[in-house]
């Protein structure tokens, strides 16, 4: 090796130019990074109206069946019951985790 391509003692082994370019490709990254981890921690309401067929139609289920089965759905995809009047209402189980967002943002 030559004597220029081997850094002195304490001196710098790499190009200051692109540490710097890093550095800074990573700090403007970040804001973004940091509002797609609050976006997806944020509560998303949404709103399903389910129609079907009724008991007297060709192949209809009974009222019964049917909200059975929309309760045993929702129920597995982490929602509960909150209101079951006329309308159901259902709210999700699972809530926002400030320990995985921030675990989000250092992993990228």
């Amino acid at each position: 090796l030559s004597a220029a391509a081997v850094p002195e003692t304490g001196g710098v082994g790499y190009s200051q130019a692109s540490y710097y370019t890093i550095l800074g490709l990573y700090v403007m990254s970040f804001p973004g990074i940091w509002s797609q981890v609050k976006r997806s921690t944020a509560a998303k309401v949404k709103r399903k109206t389910y129609v079907s067929d009724g008991e007297n139609a060709a192949g209809g289920k009974g009222l019964r069946q049917q909200a059975g089965e929309i309760m045993a759905y929702m129920k597995a995809n982490n929602y509960e019951v909150v209101d079951a009047g006329e309308t159901i209402t259902f709210r999700g189980v699972v809530q926002r985790s400030a320990s995985q967002a921030f675990f989000l943002v250092f992993c990228t």
